[in-house]
């Protein structure tokens, strides 16, 4: 009887088992990824299969940003000609604004200083200019008869010149010949007398002191005349061998000088008339110059007068897609005596009334999203809350070294009160979506070494036994993928890799 009872108990027992090993083989029905043990006999190996699951399978991302005002103005000093900009009085950061009112004051007294010496000198130019006009027209008008003064003088010297060659010369000449005649006569003259008294008192036997003194001055007459004579020949033969020809030489070298002076004057005096009409234009040239440096300068002081474009919250420095800069980087230039660049953003006027989010997209989800996608928003200042948003455009090219630019319109509940611009914000959406997906996990997925693009499972065959099979994964969302071919529902997955 005690024996009876044992078998029917291991009958019971063992039944179920039997009944399950018959169902695997049969890989006909099962439950979705539920675990199971199947063995071919009782001698056989036993493995843990699974089945695929069919989901709604779906693949979320989410890409962080910040909060921009499409609204807000920054604001910089436009001037191009004036460099120094040193602050007066600085604004406060975080203020509510009016549009018009004065922002930031500069000291403007050396600009003023500029403008009044550009002044005195356009006045100073144009008395300048007035002269030279004067002189000018003067030239002008006296430019002809320097013209004809210096042919003038041209003919002049040339008259000069035949003149002391045919007239002067020879007549200096003849006139040193007859003085040396003269003197020649003149002791002629002298000798005779004295021979003549020599003879006549010579016939008397008896001489009178009277007739001595008389023949001596007649003896001293004719050695003077001699003297006389001697130096004429002499200053008749320098002026002949010697005056002459420096004269010549002289009177020929002043007149190619004056040729010479001639011919410059006939170049200089047009040059200089043309000297002084470039003078004039020079002038002119000069005024331009401070004519449109001061019109810049009183341009430049009038841009250096910072009102708000708008009503709203004023910010120290810019916001770049959305992320403020802070007031580290201005803090030394906000202050009295603080140094600003021109065309430096330094301000920022945010309205806050037209919020947008700019956002980071690495390069490796760029294929994920598109213009038009919808998703939600979330807000650093209201994680809890999140607001439907859509996509407007991607940026063709990266704003920074793997990263696109996405801009993002929100649609903001109504009375929703608007985070400030710059706040931190995040976007999620869905990537991709198969709402009766077949899936797997990762962990019975295998690649070999040299089939990398290639994935198989291992599946049981009907005797039980292992095979490799292909199959075709599409995305991956954790550590489950989605498998497009290769397996059905009902196919029995080894959850290891069998060891032979």
């Amino acid at each position: 009887m005690k024996s009876k009872l044992t078998s029917l108990l291991f009958s019971m027992l063992f039944l179920p088992v039997v009944l399950a090993g018959a169902k695997d083989t049969n890989n006909d029905t099962s439950d979705n990824n539920r675990t199971e043990t199947v063995g071919k006999s009782s001698n056989s190996k036993e493995y843990e299969t699974l089945s695929p699951e069919k989901k709604h399978f779906r693949i979320d991302l989410t890409i962080d940003g910040f909060l921009e005002d499409s609204q807000a103005k920054s604001l910089a000093y436009a001037v191009d000609h004036w460099q120094e900009l040193k602050v007066l009085s600085a604004p406060i950061q975080g203020k509510e604004v009016k549009r018009g009112e004065t922002l930031l004051r500069l000291n403007l007294e050396r600009i003023r200083q500029e403008i009044q010496r550009l002044s005195n000198d356009l006045a100073m130019l144009d008395l300048n200019r007035e002269i030279l006009d004067t002189e000018l027209e003067l030239a002008e008008s006296l430019a002809p008869m320097k013209q004809r003064e210096i042919d003038r003088l041209e003919t002049y010297a040339k008259e000069d010149l035949e003149r002391f060659q045919k007239t002067d010369l020879p007549f200096q000449i003849k006139s040193s010949q007859m003085s040396l005649n003269r003197q020649e006569q003149y002791l002629s003259y002298s000798l005779e007398e004295l021979n003549q008294l020599k003879k006549m008192y010579e016939a008397d036997d008896l001489t009178e002191e009277t007739e001595e003194i008389i023949i001596q001055r007649a003896q001293n007459d004719v050695d003077q005349a001699k003297f006389y004579v001697e130096s004429a020949r002499k200053n008749f033969k320098e002026f002949n061998e010697v005056l002459v020809p420096r004269s010549e030489r002289s009177v020929m070298d002043a007149f190619r000088r004056e040729n010479l002076s001639f011919e410059a004057l006939r170049k200089i005096e047009p040059a200089q008339l043309k000297k002084q009409r470039l003078e004039r234009k020079k002038l002119e040239e000069e005024r331009k110059i401070l004519v449109n440096r001061k019109k810049n300068l009183e341009k430049d002081l009038q841009a250096m007068s910072m009102k708000s474009p708008l009503d709203g919250r004023l910010y120290w420095g810019t916001f770049e897609r959305g992320k403020w800069s802070g007031t580290a980087p201005f803090k030394s230039k906000l202050q009295k005596g603080g140094a600003l660049k021109p065309h430096d953003p330094i301000l920022t006027i945010s309205p806050s009334k037209r919020m947008r989010a700019r956002l980071n997209l690495p390069e490796k989800f760029l294929h994920e999203l598109k213009p038009q996608t919808a998703g939600t928003l979330k807000f650093s200042t209201s994680p809890g809350v999140r607001i439907e948003a859509q996509v407007v455009s991607i940026s063709e090219t990266p704003v920074t070294p793997g990263i696109y630019d996405v801009t993002v319109e929100i649609s903001f509940p109504k009375d929703f009160l608007l985070p400030s611009a710059g706040t931190s914000c995040s976007f999620s959406f869905t990537a991709y979506e198969s709402k009766n997906a077949l899936t797997l996990p990762e962990s019975v997925l295998f690649k070999e070494e040299y089939e990398q693009e290639e994935m198989h499972v291992y599946v049981l065959n009907k005797k039980n036994e292992p095979k490799k099979r292909s199959v075709e994964v599409g995305r991956k969302s954790g550590k489950t993928f989605e498998i497009l071919s290769g397996i059905s529902k009902t196919t029995k997955i080894l959850k290891e890799k069998p060891k032979t």
